[in-house]
């Protein structure tokens, strides 16, 4: 992992760029916590609709390749990577990867690479990408670093290639943001959840959907569709101009 060091310290060094190596949210140092992060988020959601339901967006076949920014425990990454050539894996977090690299040893798949960076600390170097993939991972940066982040996700593309954005994007009324919050954390029934809904708000860096909307036109997309989901959440598939 010589090379990750050396890539993380050459953009570290540059002292005015956001760490997207610090720790947001679920405490990525430690693996029993990512293991429960796991089973809840399993429990929690239909993974696998989901993952289906990107792919057939995408449209992978299987000579396309692939690159996931902040791919977490792996899930998407390993099921993406039965049905196309290659994946490329990124996380900030080592103990992330190293747990998604177990799940993929388990399952067998093989043709994916995993890679410790992030939006703003992997340089791209090769072959462009058919495919890129953002979900739940863009909010650990500020607006203005999620615009970097996303030309940086530009620049890894084919001509006319396609990204998949899914993150939390606020679209309720802003009238009563309070109300919209207070309800949307209340609704979960695991405490865990709740704790983990409630530090999203008041420490990440979750946006609004016209922000978000302006952020993937200016750094060179062409949203081709959107969808946003009780006030919360929203789902992107943008073009490379």
């Amino acid at each position: 992992m010589e090379n990750d060091r050396l890539n993380n310290e050459n953009i570290l060094n540059k002292n005015y760029y956001y760490n997207e190596f610090k720790s947001l949210g679920t405490n990525y140092n430690d693996m029993k916590e990512i293991e429960i992060y796991d089973k809840r988020m399993s429990s929690l959601r239909d993974i696998k609709k989901e993952i289906e339901d990107i792919i057939k967006a995408l449209d992978i076949k299987e000579e396309d390749t692939l690159v996931e920014i902040g791919c977490g425990t792996g899930e998407f990454s390993i099921e993406a990577a039965k049905r196309c050539k290659f994946v490329l894996a990124l996380d900030v977090s080592k103990n992330m990867l190293k747990y998604a690299k177990n799940k993929a040893h388990k399952r067998r798949v093989n043709n994916i690479s995993f890679y410790n960076a992030g939006f703003l600390s992997y340089a791209h170097k090769g072959d462009l990408f058919d495919f890129a993939i953002s979900n739940m991972a863009l909010h650990h940066l500020p607006d203005f670093w999620k615009l970097i982040a996303l030309k940086n996700i530009k620049s890894m593309l084919k001509n006319n290639g396609k990204f998949y954005l899914y993150d939390v994007v606020f679209s309720f009324d802003f009238d009563f943001f309070e109300k919209s919050v207070e309800d949307w954390i209340n609704q979960a029934e695991d405490y865990r959840m709740k704790e983990s809904m409630r530090k999203h708000i008041s420490e990440e860096f979750s946006t609004t959907s016209e922000i978000m909307e302006k952020l993937i036109n200016d750094s060179g997309f062409i949203i081709k569709s959107k969808e946003y989901k009780s006030g919360f959440f929203a789902k992107y598939l943008c073009i490379k101009k």
